[in-house]
């Protein structure tokens, strides 16, 4: 079987991105070609933001088969006012959906008026593992707490950190913030608003998935106050390098992926059982 993974996004960061870029490898791995759609036998569309409606209708009127991967709303302030109608028009125009969690099956088929399996994101456990490299901190404070962010949306809460790393630099002088990811220019030149010589550092946009492991690596705690994801990425990539949540919010499907790794372990977030569970639906006409 020839799967083709279309994206005609320029942005290269992000969940979908990251699931992209994982799933790829984990397909590659099985011995399955990875193939430009018109040439493929089933096209997995990753996300309903990553291609046109246009390139999307001409995918369908191929005749190939299309399964779609769901994950959360579609914010139309982003999408030019036409996100969730895209979701919509290509939910309802697949041969088959995909959800990343049951939060997000439970909020977007009654809406999208679809059904479709669960699949839950896994990482690459060849990159993030405890394991290898780390970024040496301990000439910055101690603990060491990350916060990681690849956009600005305000769902991803930057201001309970700044508040949580507060009182926590109150209690502790030594305590050191890692920040990463897009900040607007008054934040980063007034010290992220921080007054009272917490202990921080700016990394920037880190695009490079080695590096951010020996990031996790080098960490005691990741800070978790995304409101409402659907199975994050970056919550798992730090678990499974050995960095625990700090305070997760138990919203969306955060709790659902922290059961999981409670229940099942590491092993159950390997790429290849997510892989393996990607080619069953793919491969199957049911």
């Amino acid at each position: 079987m020839k799967i083709a993974l279309p994206t005609e996004s320029k942005q290269k960061l992000g969940g979908g991105f990251s699931f992209l870029k994982n799933l790829t490898a984990g397909l590659l791995a099985e011995g399955v070609e990875v193939v430009d759609w018109k040439k493929a036998d089933v096209v997995l569309i990753v996300g309903p933001t990553i291609i046109t409606k246009r390139l999307f209708q001409e995918i369908k009127d191929s005749g190939k088969k299309i399964v779609v991967r769901l994950d959360n709303i579609v914010r139309n302030s982003r999408n030019r006012g036409a996100g969730m109608s895209r979701m919509v028009k290509m939910a309802r125009n697949a041969d088959k959906v995909v959800f990343q969690s049951s939060w997000s099956k439970g909020l977007l088929s009654p809406f999208l008026l679809v059904d479709g399996p669960i699949i839950h994101n896994s990482v690459n456990e060849g990159i993030f593992r405890p394991e290898g490299p780390s970024i040496d901190f301990s000439m910055k404070g101690n603990p060491i707490y990350l916060y990681s962010r690849f956009s600005r949306d305000e769902l991803k809460r930057w201001e309970k950190v700044y508040y949580d790393f507060i009182k926590i630099s109150q209690d502790n002088k030594d305590a050191f913030l890692a920040i990463i990811g897009r900040f607007s220019d008054d934040l980063r030149k007034y010290n992220f608003d921080f007054y009272a010589d917490e202990k921080y550092e700016y990394k920037g946009i880190i695009n490079d998935a080695e590096y951010m492991a020996r990031m996790y690596r080098g960490a005691d705690y990741l800070m978790a106050p995304y409101f409402q994801d659907c199975f994050s990425n970056s919550y798992i990539e730090s678990l499974m390098c050995g960095c625990e949540l700090y305070d997760p919010e138990l919203s969306g499907g955060t709790e659902e992926m922290i059961k999981l790794w409670r229940e099942k372990g590491r092993e159950y977030f390997s790429l290849k059982r997510m892989t393996l569970d990607y080619l069953n639906v793919l491969n199957n006409d049911g």
